[in-house]
């Protein structure tokens, strides 16, 4: 696990996280499935992608809601994988990124 500040000011963590435990709302389906058909070829002849993007969980029981990488994680479930590199925006109780402390 490794925390930094992204470019925006807030914290965030990299580290694997189960698929089973995000969610997202398809915004284009037809074309996260296509993207997300061709991306998992390319995982099988082992392309790496960059880390996902997703905000963090308020509370034990929630998933990891994603802003980028619709298809990658589509991809990774196509391939029955279990855990996916993700960019974590850590968030406090009620849902809002925490800001980094600027000594």
């Amino acid at each position: 696990m490794v925390k930094k500040c992204d470019e925006l000011g807030f914290l965030t963590e990299i580290t694997k996280i189960p698929t089973s435990e995000i969610s997202y709302k398809e915004v284009n389906p037809v074309a996260h499935e296509e993207r997300a058909k061709k991306y998992a070829e390319l995982i099988k002849k082992g392309v790496k992608f960059k880390p996902i993007l997703v905000f963090g969980k308020r509370h034990d029981g929630d998933t990891y809601e994603v802003f980028d990488g619709h298809a990658r994680v589509l991809a990774y479930k196509i391939l029955g994988m279990k855990e996916i590199d993700a960019e974590i925006t850590l968030v406090d109780e009620r849902g809002r990124p925490i800001s980094c402390k600027v000594s």
